[in-house]
């Protein structure tokens, strides 16, 4: 505020000043001397000066500079022209410019020096000391002198009275009080007018977003009378909102179900809750989830209601999509086994009286590891679609695992089991072939077999496998003999896992007979288990668990390195036997399985083209290039591979021609058929003549008796194997029979012998 009022200042004397210098020089020039212009103008010269360097120079130098000025011109003024009135108005302004600028001690000094100087120029001028150009007698004594000197005493009084009571430090500080004001006032409104425009760029936005927003924003009286809609809801609700705006929203919702969500939040917002949801359907507008929140008067009156409907139309398709995800099975639309435990429990708690069917597919293993999980997928789905169609009003379907499922059925479920097996007797289509799977089926019944769910399935799963046992494609019903079975399963199961380590696995071999030579061509090797708690148990039961539980793989690994060995050990000069080996397809599918074929060849000793792997009809049924790759890389070690058992479970006969396999092993069940139809003969041979079109090898398996033999030497058949020339034998019995028939013809005469 001071540097103000010293710019203020220096600007005032620096433009009076040169008003003052311009009348004097024109007064001083018409009386031919111009003295005291010359010295006036280096003082307002020091006072521009200053002005202009007013940032780099003290206040208070800047201060005393213009009141020195002003000072000196006073006295340059009495001291040429005496006491007449220029004068003493400088001395005056150099003592008033001395209150405002200077301290009150400085301003006491500066108006008592300018004071004692207009003293001394009256007296200097009234005694006649100095001279001027006119007559100051007559001036001296008259009227308008003495008034001019009270004057001026009374204005020195004056000064000395506003220095003492700081009215000056008082109008300054009223004048700095009133700058601040007015800064603040214009801080103020610049501040309103920028929160004024803000707002209005806010109201702007709002007005954007609730216009072109999805969501229905709108506005009621507490009562649900409408106050305000945005333009979606105007258009989702073909209504106008100028002309709505005080009806009633009631009047406008499409069913009494809306209209009594809307009543019950507008009475929550009513009994003081801070806001309520719901959620509502609309054909026009889908689902929504509706907001309704109060707004309050400062004394906490409800003016309006604010309402906001989101569309939630897909948030709830995809939690439906979520619940369905989770309840039901993704591959065939049946439920889980999530829904199947749920759909129990619910029963039990109901007290119902109803059955549980538990049910797998007896060959589905050997479809899914010979064609692939895609087209296992597929016969699923087949599966499924079956069983849903047999399903009565009521009854719940699922698929529980793998090829696993459950149904459940209001009453005993008998019926309904039977009608289940016997569809999936039926052959099923995949990749243009026909599988026959069967289903094992368990059934329970509640409260019958128990009032809880883990009892329940528990006793189905048993009573399933009670079928599977039994060969498979049947229905059992529980009973408590089960559970005696159950438990001889697994210890059956225990004591295979044992047979390696306690030498419990021995090899028979059943020899092969050349049918045109009558020579021994070789043998076949048949594993065998001997065990003192289940003694005579047969390939066709403990093969599968050995392939369930993943053992088959080093079982088999186990009996391919003895028949090798084996077969070494009956090599002589003129008989080199070429021994047959039954594989896995589990086997077949292993990364190192040629190399492990060649491993247990090298460690043998024996010769590649002496051993024969028989592959099973479903593993060749697996036209992959992974399949065809393992078949020529065995062709390519010399290893020869045989269709073992063909003519079961498959109807297709066209990919023999996609695989390279030198043998074709006609199942038993073709001279069995022969035996009671002629049509039997004519397959047969039909078979044979596409076996040698394809330059196979044909080994008729089950030649029970010698006219069979004979018969199907005529018929051109290769190899014959069977009881009428030996049983399986052990290793050293096979020896000794190999060393006592010579011949095909001495076995062939010998069989007749015995009567075969």
């Amino acid at each position: 505020m001071k540097q103000r009022v010293l710019t203020i200042t220096s600007l005032t004397i620096a433009g009076l000043g040169m008003l003052f210098l311009a009348a004097n020089f024109l007064n001083e020039q018409s009386l031919g001397n111009i003295s005291v212009t010359l010295l006036v103008i280096p003082v307002y010269g020091a006072v521009v000066a200053a002005l202009l360097a007013r940032n780099r120079i003290n206040s208070s130098l800047h201060s005393y500079i213009n009141i020195g000025a002003v000072y000196v011109t006073g006295m340059l003024s009495a001291h040429f022209y005496g006491m007449i009135g220029p004068g003493m108005m400088f001395f005056l302004a150099s003592g008033f410019m001395a209150t405002i600028l200077l301290s009150r001690r400085h301003a006491y000094v500066l108006i008592g020096l300018n004071l004692v100087t207009a003293a001394g120029y009256y007296y200097v001028w009234t005694t006649g000391f100095l001279t001027f150009g006119f007559d100051v007698a007559e001036y001296a004594s008259s009227t308008e002198t003495f008034i001019s000197r009270v004057m001026m005493l009374a204005f020195f009084a004056g000064l000395l009275f506003i220095n003492q009571h700081q009215i000056v430090d008082y109008l300054m500080g009223t004048l700095k009080e009133v700058g601040q004001t007015h800064r603040k006032l214009d801080d103020q409104y610049r501040e309103t007018e920028s929160a004024r425009k803000k707002l209005e760029l806010s109201e702007q936005k709002y007005r954007l977003l609730i216009d072109h927003t999805d969501d229905f924003i709108y506005s009621l009286t507490p009562e649900g009378d409408i106050i305000s809609i945005n333009p979606p809801m105007e258009k989702a609700m073909n209504l106008v909102e100028t002309d709505i705006a005080g009806t009633s929203m009631f009047h406008y919702l499409p069913n009494k179900e809306h209209s009594l969500k809307l009543e019950k939040a507008l009475s929550d917002i009513r009994e003081g809750k801070p806001s309520s949801v719901y959620v509502v359907m609309t054909e026009q507008a889908g689902a929504r989830h509706v907001t309704l929140t109060p707004v309050t008067d400062t004394d906490g009156t409800i003016s309006l209601v604010t309402g906001r409907a989101n569309d939630v139309t897909k948030l709830l398709e995809k939690e439906r999509e979520i619940k369905r995800l989770a309840f039901s099975d993704p591959l065939t639309g049946l439920g889980n086994r999530t829904t199947m435990e749920y759909e129990v429990k619910q029963r039990l708690k109901r007290n119902e009286h109803f059955a549980l069917l538990y049910f797998d597919l007896d060959r589905f293993k050997k479809v899914n590891d010979t064609l692939g999980h895609t087209a296992g997928d597929d016969l699923l789905k087949q599966i499924a679609r079956r069983v849903e169609t047999v399903l009565k009003k009521g009854a719940h379907a699922a698929r529980v695992g793998g090829d696993e499922f459950a149904v459940i059925i209001e009453g005993n479920g008998l019926n309904e089991a039977e009608t289940i097996r016997s569809i999936l007797l039926e052959p099923v289509i995949v990749n243009d072939i026909a599988f026959y799977t069967g289903a094992s089926i368990g059934l329970v019944c509640s409260p019958d077999h128990g009032t809880e769910l883990e009892q329940l399935l528990q006793k189905a799963d048993e009573a399933m496998y009670r079928s599977k046992a039994a060969g498979g494609g049947k229905v059992s019903v529980y009973d408590d003999s089960m559970r005696e079975e159950t438990m001889l399963l697994v210890k059956r199961e225990h004591e295979l896992r044992q047979a390696l380590q306690r030498s419990e696995l021995k090899l028979h071999y059943q020899p092969v007979i050349h049918a045109a030579t009558g020579k021994v061509r070789g043998m076949e090797a048949l594993l065998r288990w001997e065990n003192e708690l289940f003694p005579g148990t047969g390939p066709q039961e403990f093969i599968p668990i050995l392939e369930a539980n993943g053992l088959i793989t080093e079982f088999g690994e186990w009996v391919l390195e003895h028949a090798c060995v084996f077969a070494e050990s009956c090599t002589t000069a003129d008989w080199r036997p070429v021994v047959s080996v039954n594989v896995s397809p589990v086997q077949m599918k292993q990364p190192e399985f040629v190399e492990t074929v060649r491993s247990i060849l090298g460690r043998s000793c024996l010769a590649p083209e002496q051993l024969e792997l028989e592959i099973t009809e479903g593993t060749m049924m697996d036209t992959s290039s992974k399949t065809i790759q393992t078949l020529e890389q065995l062709r390519d070690a010399r290893i020869r591979t045989a269709l073992d058992d063909f003519g079961t479970g498959y109807s297709s006969l066209s990919y023999l021609r996609k695989l390279p396999i030198d043998t074709l092993k006609l199942d038993k069940s073709f001279l069995k058929e022969e035996s009671t139809s002629r049509v039997g003969k004519h397959v047969t041979d039909a078979v044979i003549s596409m076996a040698h079109a394809l330059r196979l090898d044909v080994v008729a398996e089950g030649v029970e008796t010698a006219s069979q033999a004979a018969d199907l030497q005529k018929r051109g058949c290769d190899f014959m194997q069977g009881y009428c020339f030996s049983e399986p034998l052990d290793s050293e019995s096979f020896k000794t029979w190999v060393k006592l028939e010579r011949s095909a013809a001495d076995v062939l005469q010998k069989s007749s012998e015995r009567g075969h």
